[in-house]
């Protein structure tokens, strides 16, 4: 839960407590991706590990990878993008590898509406 200037945002998260996870995602083929995580929020929840650091994230599917470096949780919510290669087909398999154990509470996939 968190007040931000454009209202309440509530959003229910989970540590992956694992080096990866992995989802498919459908999407427009030949068009950009850009992988929207949201992580953050407090540093320790009841039945999750305390996460004390910023974690170093990996993201992969057929076309390509990207990465970047998650914050430290310190209570407000973040969204970190991942901007992927264009895939050649409209299923995506995506594959998440972590250097520690990471908190998401949602994955948004975006792309341009090709204009």
């Amino acid at each position: 839960r968190e007040v931000r200037a454009t209202g309440l945002v509530l959003d229910g998260g989970r540590t992956i407590r694992g080096s990866a996870e992995q989802f498919t995602i459908t999407v427009v083929p030949g068009r950009p991706v850009r992988l929207l995580m949201r992580t953050g929020g407090q540093p320790s929840y009841p039945w999750h590990d305390k996460l004390t650091g910023p974690v170093r994230v990996e993201v992969a599917t057929a076309a390509g990878r990207a990465e970047a470096t998650l914050p430290p949780a310190t209570g407000p919510l973040v969204e970190v993008a991942f901007d992927l290669p264009a895939p050649t087909t409209s299923k995506v398999t995506v594959q998440v590898t972590a250097s520690a154990p990471y908190r998401v509470f949602h994955y948004f996939a975006l792309q341009s509406d090709g204009s």
